[in-house]
């Protein structure tokens, strides 16, 4: 990436207008704090990310995730399936010519399936909703570097508040989003 940045060529936030970008990134929402279980699954972990700058000031993306576990022990078999699907609309600001400042809003799905050996467990969902912060840093006009945090939303269906050990739904609030140590850090390639 070092390479990039000193074979020339400025990128200029203000001229992405037109470009389509492709990623890695997480949204916040796949990292909701529902159950300190379901992390082994792998919910938050960064997706396929496929953006596209509308205008200036508006970026659109779309993030999909897959993660399967399969357990093989003493006991009974089992397969574990992840999924996640977030779309979001991202106003962009220019901060300077290499750097803009998005703020992402939007929702997405995550859904899981367990498969214990024999049967199955049936698919179990969370809703999120986010809004956060988002500078982005283009060190090539082709390639840029993100991280994100803000404020999640989430709300599980009956069948995974049920497996929380709820009655019903579980919902979940999170100030910080799926930021870890990188503060949810990804990149894009611009074409």
């Amino acid at each position: 990436m070092a390479l990039f940045a000193l074979q020339g060529g400025t990128a200029e936030a203000k001229d992405n207008g037109g470009r389509f970008g492709i990623g890695v990134e997480s949204a916040l929402g796949f990292g909701a704090p529902l159950d300190e279980n379901l992390v082994y699954l792998g919910l938050g972990v960064p997706g396929l990310s496929l953006d596209y700058h509308v205008s200036a000031g508006l970026q659109l993306q779309a993030i999909v995730g897959v993660s399967m576990v399969t357990g093989i022990d003493d006991g009974p078999d089992r397969r574990d399936t992840g999924w996640q699907l977030a779309l979001r609309a991202i106003p962009t600001f220019e901060l300077s010519e290499e750097v803009n400042l998005g703020i992402p809003l939007g929702f997405g799905i995550v859904g899981f399936r367990s498969n214990p050996d024999p049967g199955s467990a049936g698919t179990q969902r969370f809703y999120t909703f986010e809004a956060g912060v988002r500078p982005e840093w283009f060190i090539h006009e082709r390639l840029s570097l993100f991280t994100s945090v803000g404020l999640v939303f989430a709300i599980t269906d009956d069948d995974l508040g049920n497996a929380l050990g709820a009655s019903d739904r579980v919902i979940s609030f999170d100030f910080f989003g799926n930021a870890g140590l990188l503060g949810n850090a990804g990149f894009h390639f611009w074409f």
